[in-house]
């Protein structure tokens, strides 16, 4: 019984967990049913009569839970079996949400991470439910440790050769910022037009309404510089997602810099500017005086 129990767990003897777990249903066992109702069971399920016994005894589940004592709920992620339910599981949810982006290997190893971080947690399991909230410090401490596993656009994070994006006569520059109902908001130039643009630093690329865009697109020189590059989701802070035309522009203006490789997207729905982490990222240095209401950069 042992053996066939650790067999279920995919797994041997040397897994202390499973064996605990093994031995307390092995003597819950003991003695636990009668010859008559094995008997009875045996008649009209054979050689799956035990399973079944157990699977119809009402009780047994929780003496087993008081059996192996108050583990944590992510101790059985120490069973390999355990721990391949939840890799599938987990690999499943990545594959439904990224779709075409969709990376195994890199899923695999975030899935993997994930698993060798939980099981050494004593968590309940109304506590491993945090590992579903974004906002949860569970969750960003798995992403943290095992890096997520959704890709990251070059043009989104800092990197020695975003530098070459950025030119102008300067190494830093101040840009004045306007404060109007606690939003901060700046002067961007996109060919002869300008614009004032709310800066949001929770946002990635640069969100604008698909009227002004139509505006770039029937410029005749402006239109030339703009290449479309594929359609992308984007979540708004009140948690809609949308999709978005995306295009990539080589021009845009900030204070006295020039930026290349902007991601300029054009959404339907009818939304403030917004000058998100893409634009901001490609400085090496960046931060807000909020006394001043200035925005300081450096390239």
């Amino acid at each position: 019984m042992m053996a066939h129990c650790l067999e279920a767990y995919k797994t041997d003897q040397s897994n202390a967990t499973a064996k605990q777990i093994c031995q307390c249903r092995i003597d819950l066992l003991d003695e636990r049913y009668s010859s008559k109702q094995i008997l009875k069971y045996q008649k009209t399920y054979k050689d799956s009569a035990l399973t079944m016994l157990i699977k119809d005894d009402k009780d047994f589940d929780k003496d087993l839970d008081n059996c192996i004592g108050k583990r944590s709920y992510t101790s059985f992620l120490k069973l390999p079996a355990s721990a391949q339910r939840f890799r599938d599981s987990c690999k499943a949810s990545f594959k439904r949400s990224l779709e075409e982006k969709y990376n195994e290997e890199k899923v695999d190893q975030f899935c993997s991470c994930a698993i060798n971080v939980l099981k050494e947690k004593p968590l309940t399991e109304k506590e491993f439910e945090d590992l579903y909230d974004v906002n949860s410090l569970l969750y960003n401490e798995v992403n943290y440790y095992c890096s997520n596993p959704v890709e990251v656009s070059n043009t989104s994070k800092w990197q020695p050769s975003s530098k070459n994006d950025v030119s102008g006569p300067k190494t830093i520059d101040t840009i004045k910022m306007i404060a109007i109902d606690g939003m901060q908001k700046l002067k961007i130039r996109i060919g002869d037009f300008i614009r004032v643009a709310m800066l949001d630093c929770g946002a990635t690329d640069i969100l604008l309404p698909s009227e002004l865009m139509n505006d770039f697109l029937n410029d005749p020189v402006l239109s030339k510089e703009l290449k479309f590059i594929d359609i992308g989701k984007y979540e708004l802070a009140n948690g809609t997602t949308i999709e978005c035309k995306r295009y990539l522009f080589n021009g845009l203006q900030l204070g006295s810099f020039t930026l290349s490789n902007v991601v300029l997207a054009s959404t339907e729905k009818h939304v403030t500017i917004l000058v998100g982490r893409t634009i901001l990222n490609k400085f090496k240095k960046w931060n807000v005086d909020n006394e001043k209401n200035i925005l300081v950069l450096e390239k």
